[in-house]
Parts: C-alpha cells; structure tokens; sequence
C-alpha cells in the first residue's frame, strides 16, 4: 500500500479491518456514482428517520448535509488520503455541535450503508455485477464503512472529551473566579473587620472614661437636684404666704369699694338736701323781693297821704329794710348753698374716682392671687420634676454603673473578635490555596 497516501494511524487502521488496495481500486471504480448520485440520494434518505425527527431534523441543516456528502463521496470513492481524517472530524463536530448522540451517528451510518448497497444492485442479483464481483465490492464497502465509522466515533468521542474539556475548563474558570471573588470579599471584610474591631475597642475604652466622667457628673448633679428641690419647697412656702396676704388685700379693697359707694350714697342724698334748701333760698329771695316792692308802693302810697301817713311811711321803710336785709341774707345762702353743691359735685367725683381706683386695685388683686396660684402650681410641679429628676439620677447612675460594665465587656469580646478574623485570614488563605490545586487537577484531567 502506498503510505504517502495514507497515515501511519490509517496504515494501522487498514490492516486491523483488512481493507486493501484491492479494497480501494474498486472503491475508486465508484468515484463518479459518488459524486453524481450520492447528494440526491442522501437527501432522499432522511425520509427512513421519520421515526426520529430530532435526527431528521439535524441532517436537513444544510450545513450537516454539506459535511454529510463531502465526506461520504470521499468514502464511497475510496479517498483515505490526509484529509479524510480531517473530513471524518468535521461531520463529527457538526453532529456533536447540534445534539446528536453517537447512538444516532451509528444509525445514520449504517443507514447510509445500507443505502449504497442497494443503490449499487448488492442486495439484488443483476448487472453490472457479477455475483463474485459484487460479494467482493460488498464486502470491500462493509470494510471501508466498518474503518469509517470507527474513525467517526473517534473524532466524535475526541470532539466530545474536548467539549467536555472546555465545559470543564469554562467551570473551573468561573468556579475560580467566583470562589477568588468570595475569598477576597471575606478577606476584604475580615480586614474591614479587624479595622472595625479595633475602632470598637477604642470606642470601648473611650465609652468607659465616659462613663466614669458621667458618674461623678451625676453624683454632683444629684447634689444639686437636692438643693433645687429644698429651694423649691421654700418658694412654694414663700408663694403660700404670699397668696394669703393678696388675699388679704383683696378682701380690704373690697371691703373700700363697699365703703366707698356708701359714702357716694350720702354724699349724694346731702347734695339733694342742699339742692333742696336752694330752693326754699330762692323762695325766699321771691318773698323778700315782692316784700321790697310792697313796701317801696306803701311809701308812695304813704307820701300821698301826707302827714296822715307819715307813720304809715316809717313801718313801710322798716320792712323795706327788712326785705332789703332779708335778700342780702339769703344772697349769702344763696352763694354759700352753691359752694356746698360744689362741694358735693366734687366729693362724688373724688369718691368716684376713689371707687374707680380701689376697683382697679381689686382687680390687680385678683390678677396677682391668680398668677400667685398658678405660680404655686408651677412651683409645686418643680418641686415634683425635682423629685423625679432626683430619681432619674439615681436611675442613670446605675445604668452608668452597667454601660461602664458592658464597655468592658464589650473590650473582651473585641480581642476575641480580632482572634477570629485573624483566623479567618489563615483559612481563606488555606482555602485559597486548596481551591487552587484543585482547580489544577480539573484542568489537568
């Protein structure tokens, strides 16, 4: 058999299935069958796997078809030179690429097999063949589909461990990828931690002579609420006596406006009594009037008469000047009356006025004894918010006491917080290193 021809791998592969050159000489005979005939008839042969549609479907890509007549062509005219097994490995990546099993590569071959033979007139005696001739080319197609089909089910278990290695190679690369991510994030928090931890120690250490400040700053605050609530009490005393005596006050102011619209009362009942005796003054100052005027005609009259009335005339004249002084006395009256009207005017104005103010020193009394008790409502909640703060003071001291307590505590579980994540980095580093040799094996497999 020529070798520059065919491998050394084909070589092997000839003498293990018998194919000689004899084999390809007839095989060759059929070059122009192949490449006339056999792309229609491939075609036409995907009808016998109705029964398996996925199959079908995968020889009706045109791709496959083109892979499936080349390669066939070659095999039906004998051509095992160099590129056969590159043509072998291509149909078998195209079958493995779509899904198709092996089992099914097997069927499309044996069903090709079959095919040819029957086109060729094996399966029937009749020309061109003799029956010698055409048990020697049946038996030369049935070696050279057993070779072909072995290098078929290579190529494909090659193509398929080649998937499988890159399907391998694409997990281990994401399976590093990710488990390198998550170490690092652990890294990265358990650094962050670490940082972390010793902040809280400081803030541990820090809360703690806080603590201890706040506690001496309570004990003098509960000091000085004690004496806030002792100045408390002595306001509320104080405000106490001061209510009384506004009290008091008001009760007095009172009891003035009372004595004062008395009084007004009087003052008013002397001022008709003066008004009244005006009157009688006035009747008077009429009487004495008309008397002045009798008399003045009683002296006319008495001049007339003479001596015969010159007795007559003195009496006249003495009761003119009894008129005359009658009305100068009650012009007195008069102008005295008036003075006392006046007076009285004035006094019931002064003792309005009087009224008037002491009403508004009521009022004033009774604006202060409401502020004085609503001061001893605010004195007297001091003295209770005292009280309470006094409490809350005593309350904030213990839970001082406990936050200087849980500061230490809090201290101890950090330096244990920071032995841990040391820990935790020697471990992610351990397991860094671990996923590393693993990921090794897998590529290496």
């Amino acid at each position: 058999m020529d070798q520059t021809v065919v491998s050394a791998a084909q070589s092997r592969r000839f003498a293990t299935f018998g194919l000689t050159e004899d084999d390809l000489a007839r095989l060759r005979g059929l070059a122009g069958f192949a490449r006339e005939r056999l792309p229609g008839l491939l075609a036409e042969w995907n009808a016998r796997f109705a029964t398996w549609p996925e199959i079908q479907a995968t020889l009706r890509d045109p791709e496959v078809h083109e892979a499936r007549v080349a390669h066939w062509v070659r095999v039906a005219s004998g051509d095992f030179g160099p590129d056969f097994t590159a043509s072998a490995e291509r149909l078998a990546t195209v079958f493995y690429d779509r899904g198709v099993p092996a089992y099914a590569v097997s069927i499309c071959h044996a069903t090709v097999t079959a095919g040819l033979a029957g086109a060729l007139g094996l399966d029937a005696p009749r020309r061109p063949f003799s029956g010698k001739d055409r048990e020697a080319l049946r038996g030369t197609l049935t070696r050279a589909a057993w070779l072909d089909l072995e290098v078929l089910l290579e190529t494909y278990a090659a193509a398929e461990q080649a998937s499988r290695r890159r399907t391998a190679a694409t997990l281990a690369q994401t399976f590093e990828d990710r488990v390198l991510a998550v170490i690092g994030a652990v890294t990265d928090q358990a650094r962050a931690l670490d940082g972390s931890v010793d902040s809280l120690s400081r803030n541990a250490a820090r809360s703690t002579e806080a603590a201890t400040a706040v506690a001496a700053a309570m004990v003098e605050a509960a000091a000085g609420t004690e004496q806030v609530t002792r100045s408390a009490e002595q306001l509320s005393a104080a405000i106490a006596e001061i209510a009384g005596e506004v009290g008091r006050s008001h009760a007095v102011a009172e009891e003035a406006v009372s004595q004062s619209d008395a009084v007004a009362a009087r003052v008013s009942s002397l001022a008709e009594a003066v008004g009244q005796v005006g009157q009688v003054v006035t009747l008077i100052t009429g009487i004495a009037a008309q008397t002045n005027l009798l008399a003045l005609n009683a002296t006319i009259e008495a001049s007339r008469a003479g001596a015969a009335g010159r007795g007559f005339a003195v009496v006249a004249a003495e009761v003119k000047a009894l008129a005359q002084q009658t009305a100068r006395a009650t012009g007195t009256i008069a102008g005295q009356i008036d003075a006392m009207r006046t007076a009285a005017g004035g006094s019931v104005e002064a003792i309005a006025r009087i009224r008037e103010t002491i009403g508004r020193i009521s009022e004033s009394s009774a604006m202060i004894s409401a502020a004085v008790e609503e001061q001893s409502a605010a004195t007297a909640e001091i003295a209770r918010s005292t009280r309470d703060v006094s409490a809350g003071t005593e309350e904030v001291a213990r839970l001082i006491d406990r936050v200087r307590e849980d500061a230490g505590g809090t201290a101890a579980v950090a330096m244990q917080v920071t032995d841990s994540t040391r820990d935790l980095g020697r471990q992610t580093d351990a397991m860094s290193a671990a996923v590393g040799a693993f990921l090794g094996e897998v590529r290496a497999a």
